[in-house]
């Protein structure tokens, strides 16, 4: 037995799309009546659409994650540190490598030392610019902080 084919009781494209994107179903950018937002999804990094007008959008991608602006901008913001901190951890292990690379071939060629170090040096100070950078914003007031800043 073949159960019906479901179709909307109303006229409403951009309800369709919202309900489309909810269901997981398929969905085309040729099926919204809006354009991409401009930001990608902090969960799954495909294109936000901005869905409503009025003084609050929402902001959905196409396998169905929503979000708020005040959300959108709260997860930026976890999915930045992230990132910074895996840059750091990045930094922090060539500049040890190179460290090692420098300590073993010391005996059998300075100038391949010396590259080795610069390289290490290099990688210490962009990573002291990054821990600075990550103290920074981590000390910046969230959307949700109602404490007077100083």
């Amino acid at each position: 037995m073949d159960l019906p084919e479901r179709r909307p009781a109303h006229d409403d494209k951009l309800l369709d799309a919202e309900v489309a994107i909810s269901e997981l179903g398929p969905l085309t950018t040729d099926e919204l009546d809006t354009p991409p937002a401009g930001f990608g999804c902090p969960s799954c990094g495909g294109s936000l659409f901005q869905v409503g007008g009025g003084p609050v959008p929402r902001y959905r991608c196409r396998v169905g994650h929503a979000w708020s602006p005040e959300s959108l901008l709260d997860e930026q913001a976890v999915a930045l540190e992230g990132a910074l901190w895996m840059a750091l951890r990045a930094l922090e292990e060539k500049s040890a490598l190179s460290r090692r690379m420098a300590t073993a071939g010391a005996h059998r060629q300075s100038a391949s030392a010396d590259r080795f170090n610069d390289m290490a040096r290099d990688a210490e100070v962009a990573g002291a610019t990054l821990r600075r950078l990550i103290a920074r914003l981590g000390s910046a007031p969230h959307a949700d902080d109602t404490t007077p800043s100083s």
